[in-house]
């Protein structure tokens, strides 16, 4: 899932599961290891970090369904693993959706802040196309027991 405007990227992709011989274990089983990229006017970061189970990806497509329908209550969608989460946000008459880092997802030229947001025109958004491909990188890495 890849969100771009002007010169700033932020991009999630699974990369696979943290443990993958644990089957049966509601958390141990569907801790996703997760690559974030950003790109901003400040520079590049990447980082590979088990940060979302596999029904927090899919809460997230799901909520990213909600708002591109205009349908939602939720303006946030954040994780147990507090690293990342989502949020829409308004700012001079407009709404935008604000990714915002934090601990070891912080891009190095942020670690004296508490955290790091970039910030998408929401209208600007593919929110359906974002969530489709949440559950296509799903499929390569189901939910393999019970929450």
């Amino acid at each position: 899932m890849k969100f771009s405007e002007e010169e700033t990227s932020f991009e999630l992709s699974l990369t696979g599961y943290q443990f993958p011989n644990a089957i049966n274990e509601p958390y141990d089983s569907n801790w996703l290891v997760v690559q974030l990229n950003l790109v901003t006017a400040n520079g590049v970061w990447g980082i590979s970090d088990p940060c979302l189970l596999t029904y927090d990806v899919s809460r997230l497509a799901n909520w990213f369904d909600k708002i591109d329908s205009g349908n939602f209550q939720e303006k946030e969608c954040d994780f147990l693993e507090p690293v990342l989460s989502f949020r829409i946000i308004n700012n001079d008459g407009k709404k935008f959706l604000r990714v915002r880092l934090t601990h070891e997802a912080m891009p190095s030229w942020a670690q004296d802040q508490d955290e790091y947001s970039v910030e998408f025109l929401l209208s600007e958004l593919d929110l359906k196309l974002a969530s489709e491909n949440l559950r296509r990188q799903l499929e390569k890495y189901p939910q393999r027991a019970a929450e």
